[in-house]
């Protein structure tokens, strides 16, 4: 009987919502048609960012669709993208509220994905806390060895966290936001396993938490997590929840992603050995008898180039983090209605033939002068995004990068066996990040 209420009462909701909002509002980007229900959903697919790219020549840079009840406008010029993402009204996150409640228990709680004041007063104060401590301090970090078993146990559960994340009743989430609304009914029916592993990351970043609130020194704070408690004694807005997701924000964005890199710079080194022997003759003559540090970035352009062209082709996030309007606003002769969703086509700043000639060849010296000796930096190179919503950890993520593959080069040959067979780079979109196809790699110890 209650699966009947609920699936009634699904149902009333369901026409209601794609009835009210099925007509395509005045002036909106072009885009294909779409079909009653889905939209433009099932056309795009899971691969939308390169759909869209693919879309382009016929309707432009700015390609207007209907992803289930959500209008949704793609930005594919790195200039529009720049342009509208440094202006208020494009700062919002309320029109891809399934991506929040992924990571978020409350929406508009954390760092990614709040919005309005409580998103200002948040970032204002976590850049703050993160100048004051630095990125590099060994005091801002919690640190865990390779084999700490507590840490194996956590990453276990944010594996299963990213490979649940699209599992289950969730994709109809991202093409019918308003069933959000009527979550927890749904829940008894269709449980979500990426909230089980949501609650068990909380678990493991709570009892850090109340580690830190036993031993903290009021005014003397060691760490973000400190100088949050103690901001949360002056304001309402930063709440247990807020830290929590906040947490777990700086864990998703700082560990996947530069994990994913790292995989990505193996399996294309793996198959250009003769990019790689020139990465490491560049390391191996320049730093001498000692691992490198940040102190010898200028002093090695090819590394920085090979870096820059990695992140260039594997796109890792593809997308970014979808944007949403504030108030009705009007750019270029097009109107974008209050809470259309704005999605930034990192992939195809990154990947458009008219921006990079021959975006489909790993060539890391299209970043460096005719001389090799100046890093050339290219506008459509943005994998972090831009305006006021862009990465926080950019600088960070890449020092990290940096540092994990100039002294993993300095150390070991990267290769593939030579049954191995040919690689696409187009890569696999996972739901959270783009991943390189699976592929077997051989490490040996250089001399």
């Amino acid at each position: 009987m209650f699966s009947i209420y609920v699936l009634t009462v699904v149902t009333f909701l369901l026409s209601w919502y794609l009835l009210r909002g099925s007509k395509r509002p005045k002036n909106f980007p072009p885009g294909p048609p779409g079909i009653p229900i889905f939209g433009n959903a099932l056309q795009l697919g899971k691969y939308n960012f390169k759909v869209a790219l693919a879309l382009k020549p016929k309707y432009g840079d700015i390609l207007g669709v209907k992803m289930g009840s959500n209008w949704t406008v793609f930005l594919n010029n790195p200039e529009d993208i720049r342009e509208a993402f440094n202006k208020p009204e494009y700062t919002g996150r309320t029109g891809f509220n399934p991506l929040m409640d992924m990571t978020c228990e409350e929406l508009n709680s954390g760092i990614i994905f709040s919005y309005g004041q409580k998103w200002v007063d948040h970032r204002r104060f976590t850049l703050r806390t993160l100048r004051d401590f630095g990125f590099a301090k060994r005091t801002s970090e919690e640190r865990y060895e390779y084999d700490d078993p507590e840490m194996t146990v956590l990453m276990k559960i944010f594996n299963d966290f990213f490979d649940s994340a699209m599992d289950g009743i969730r994709p109809f989430y991202f093409l019918f936001p308003f069933l959000l609304q009527i979550k927890k009914p749904i829940s008894v029916l269709f449980p979500e396993k990426s909230d089980k592993f949501r609650q068990k990351l909380f678990e493991f970043l709570r009892k850090i938490i109340d580690d830190h609130r036993k031993t903290m020194q009021v005014g003397q704070p060691r760490d973000y997590i400190d100088s949050m408690l103690e901001e949360s004694t002056k304001t309402d807005d930063l709440k247990e929840i807020d830290m929590l997701t906040s947490l777990l924000d700086f864990f998703v964005a700082g560990t996947e992603t530069t994990s994913t890199t790292l995989l990505w710079s193996c399996f294309l080194l793996g198959q250009h050995q003769d990019i790689q022997e020139k990465l490491a003759n560049e390391i191996l003559t320049t730093v001498v008898n000692r691992e490198v540090t940040l102190s010898d970035r200028p002093s090695l352009p090819y590394v920085e180039a090979t870096t820059l062209e990695i992140m260039r082709v594997s796109s890792i996030a593809p997308f970014g983090t979808p944007h949403a309007t504030t108030q009705d606003v009007t750019y270029k002769g097009f109107n974008f209605p209050k809470g259309t969703s704005i999605i930034p086509n990192i992939y195809a700043c990154l990947k458009d033939a008219d921006l990079w000639g021959d975006p489909d060849v790993f060539r890391p010296d299209r970043f460096l002068s005719p001389d090799g000796k100046t890093v050339v930096r290219n506008k459509a190179w943005i994998p972090f995004g831009v305006g006021k919503r862009s990465c926080l950890g950019e600088s960070l993520a890449r020092d990290e990068i940096f540092l994990f593959l100039t002294n993993l080069i300095q150390n070991i040959r990267v290769s593939m066996p030579d049954d191995e067979p040919p690689h696409s780079l187009d890569g696999l979109f996972t739901g959270g990040t783009l991943q390189p196809e699976a592929h077997r790699i051989i490490i040996n110890i250089r001399n």
